[in-house]
């Protein structure tokens, strides 16, 4: 009992530091804010969650792309174009959202615009998909850490996700290792790194 109490304080002083991460990186708000709605919306295909979780990340999302620079980046600018769509398609919905019909209309639009608008699809699998390939780019491009990614791709495999290339499977196994071997973390995450560079190269390959 002490040992399990043990491992989670420790997940639980990584999200801090987690958090405290992109406190310290405020450059990256608004890149940062599209992950987390993107994210959201892939695990909402599985109705993990409720629906106002993703439309509280999307309004701070929206907030930011008010007041925010024009993004550089084509993935970045493609997610900017993603939670526009969001925000007008889920517009009309939100009024009432205690209406059965309503709500799931309203959790259509959030599991179906982003694999659409950011990946081209709205088969079965797009939802996970769509989970891996934002958190890998996220990771890639220094939006986030890799404990975060590694954490949020391994959360798939709750659900039975598909893992065509593995890399659900790899980042359970590494985000394992990282929350119990405080000692292995740098090189832990160099491998997670390594990981999810595979994953882009053989996932975009193969598209």
């Amino acid at each position: 009992m002490n040992e399990r109490r043990a491992v989670v304080a420790g997940i639980r002083e990584l999200q801090a530091a987690d958090q405290q991460w992109r406190t310290e990186h405020p450059e990256l708000a608004l890149p940062g804010a599209l992950l987390d709605v993107i994210t959201s919306c892939g695990f909402q295909y599985y109705a993990e969650h409720d629906v106002t979780d993703d439309l509280r990340f999307l309004d701070r999302a929206g907030e930011l792309l008010k007041h925010a620079p024009s993004l550089v980046a084509p993935y970045w600018t493609s997610a900017a174009t993603c939670i526009r769509r969001l925000a007008h398609e889920a517009e009309p919905l939100r009024a009432d959202t205690g209406d059965l019909d309503a709500r799931e209309a309203l959790r259509r639009v959030l599991v179906e615009v982003p694999p659409d608008v950011l990946l081209g699809r709205r088969d079965e699998e797009a939802s996970p998909v769509l989970v891996c390939r934002n958190e890998a780019i996220g990771l890639a491009d220094g939006i986030s850490t890799p404990y975060r990614c590694a954490s949020r791709i391994s959360a798939l495999a709750y659900f039975s996700a598909p893992d065509r290339y593995g890399v659900i499977d790899e980042m359970v196994a590494l985000r394992e290792r990282y929350e119990t071997s405080a000692t292995e973390r740098v090189e832990l995450a160099e491998s997670i790194r390594a990981g999810v560079r595979r994953y882009l190269e053989w996932s975009q390959a193969g598209t």
